[in-house]
């Protein structure tokens, strides 16, 4: 195997300026489930490939995206629980 001459090695992506617009979405759709944690995550592989800034909003957006979701998950069983008895009164 050789090598090839010096400065041969491959440089980090150059670093484009700008928030990435993906996680700008996730951040704005934050308390709607899913969408959220599916937005974060693509956003955080765009951002490592392309060097953009938004990283901080990808996680958030992924936090809150998953505490919307047990928080609607927990009004959902809360509601089935409650429902028998509002249907006998």
């Amino acid at each position: 195997m050789t090598y090839g001459s010096y400065g041969s090695f491959s440089a980090p992506a150059p670093r484009t300026e700008g928030t990435d617009g993906v996680a700008i979405a996730a951040a704005v759709t934050c308390l709607f489930g899913i969408v959220p944690i599916i937005l974060g995550f693509m956003a955080l592989r765009r951002i490592r490939k392309s060097g953009q800034g938004g990283k901080v909003l990808a996680y958030t957006a992924i936090g809150l995206g998953v505490a919307s979701s047990i928080v609607g998950m927990a009004l959902f069983v809360a509601t089935l629980a409650v429902l028998p008895d509002i249907m006998s009164a």
